[in-house]
């Protein structure tokens, strides 16, 4: 768990503020810490995840578009001789 030390003391108050008042117990508590903790953890890489991201140029923008269409054409194409494969077995097997 990640604790910030500068604000230990407050979340403290808060914690036994929040266990009095609404009953919570310890274990209870250092679920919600945790959840909390992994949510900020969470946060700060996904922060620095979107400032290290640069917009594509138009080269490789095209070399991604090309790539996916070959794969969706070769997907595409698989689906449909398994599909023209699969449709003359069944009429043998079930007629």
């Amino acid at each position: 768990m990640v604790h910030i030390t500068s604000h230990h003391s407050d979340f403290d108050k808060l914690q036994k503020k929040l266990a009095h008042s609404w009953r919570y117990t310890r274990a209870q508590m250092d679920v919600l810490e945790n959840q909390l903790d992994r949510a900020g953890i969470f946060s700060r890489d996904s922060t620095r995840f979107f400032q290290k991201c640069t917009k594509p140029d138009r080269k490789e923008y095209q070399r991604i578009v090309i790539a996916t269409s070959i794969g969706v054409a070769i997907m595409g194409f698989l689906g449909f001789f398994v599909k023209l494969i699969h449709y003359p077995i069944k009429q043998i097997l079930f007629s």
